[in-house]
């Protein structure tokens, strides 16, 4: 008879939603005093790109998000 190994069951990681939009958007007032409604767009792109890594990468090959395809990203060459 052979020797059964013995089974370890490990819970699921997960993380609770959290919303970084709001203290970004008070540091950038308390330490840059600038309005931080300058950054909603940027606020909500850094948001979505969070959400979609605690939920999971997409499913094509690259693992890129839908969301970050959709960001414009600066040329630096």
């Amino acid at each position: 008879m052979a020797a059964q190994s013995p089974l370890i069951s490990i819970p699921k990681k997960g993380t609770d939603e959290v919303d970084w939009t709001s203290p970004i958007r008070s540091t950038i007032s308390q330490s840059y005093g600038e309005d931080p409604e300058n950054y909603a767009t940027e606020c909500a792109s850094l948001q979505r790109c969070r959400q979609d890594a605690v939920k999971g990468a997409g499913s094509d090959m690259t693992g890129a998000s839908p969301s970050f395809l959709e960001t414009d990203v600066p040329n630096t060459t």
